[in-house]
């Protein structure tokens, strides 16, 4: 099994993705973890380190917050929502297909 994350397969990340997210999501440290791997892939400089996680959990932030906003009225979900959900779901899949491009040129 390769060690860096930029060595492995597609099909091979996204298993270690699904066994792996669960158990941070129970722990209470999903976007802890997130961090981590995020800073492990791009060698984060430590005179960064802070910033870098301050922006990185203020994003997280804004998802989490805007979703629940989004949320909170209490009323059944509509098919307005379903599509609004969608979008946000398409913009964090291109976004990660940019970020794995990144993290594999880093490994090289």
């Amino acid at each position: 099994m390769p060690r860096r994350v930029w060595e492995m397969s597609e099909d091979d990340l996204d298993k270690l993705l699904r066994r792996t997210a669960r158990g941070f999501a129970q722990s209470g440290k999903l976007v802890e973890a997130g961090w981590q791997g995020f800073a492990d892939a791009f060698d984060a400089p430590k005179s960064a380190d802070t910033f870098m996680h301050f922006v990185f959990f203020a994003g997280a932030h804004h998802l989490y917050s805007s979703m629940m906003t989004m949320l909170a009225n209490g009323a059944p979900v509509t098919d307005e929502d379903v599509d609004l959900y969608k979008k946000v779901g398409e913009e964090m899949r291109v976004f990660g297909e940019q970020l794995r491009v990144a993290i594999r040129r880093r490994g090289h």
